[in-house]
């Protein structure tokens, strides 16, 4: 169940966010996973509706992008990148099945949109990095990026 406390790890940054803008709900999360076998589209779906319940981030959407990975076909041996997830990769070249031999572990929030209440609209928190990411499977925090946008929304 690695894949359920990733998610976790990334529902928590959100509110986190959420709560230091002062906003009352999470409306979009975006989320940057690197291709592997860890995760699924269905699976990340499934799991965050799953976990945002009773939250203020339950019903937001969510959006996936994937970070590519390294692939090497089986037949001609050509290496090369895909974003696609690792069960639906074949070789450009040939069409042959392929493996990755190179991922990024990392599920990241790279952006939330938060609400602020009915009158006040919506605004969108981008995700700074931190300097020194961790290893392996690693949710990274990142520091929230309030834009003015929220200044003048309210």
């Amino acid at each position: 169940m690695h894949e359920v406390a990733t998610l976790q790890g990334a529902i928590r940054t959100a509110l986190e966010c959420m709560q230091q803008s002062g906003a009352s709900r999470v409306t979009e999360v975006q989320l940057a996973i690197g291709v592997s076998d860890h995760f699924s589209a269905d699976a990340v779906y499934q799991y965050f509706a799953v976990l945002t319940k009773g939250t203020p981030v339950e019903g937001a959407s969510l959006s996936i992008q994937w970070l590519p990975a390294t692939y090497q076909c089986f037949s001609c041996l050509h290496r090369f990148e895909s974003g696609e997830p690792s069960e639906q990769v074949m070789c450009p070249r040939c069409g042959g099945l392929a493996l990755a031999i190179e991922h990024q572990d990392v599920c990241r929030v790279s952006s939330i949109e938060v609400s602020f209440g009915e009158e006040a609209g919506v605004v969108g928190l981008h995700m700074r990095e931190p300097a020194a990411p961790g290893t392996g499977m690693t949710l990274l925090a990142g520091e929230c990026a309030f834009p003015a946008a929220r200044e003048a929304s309210q």
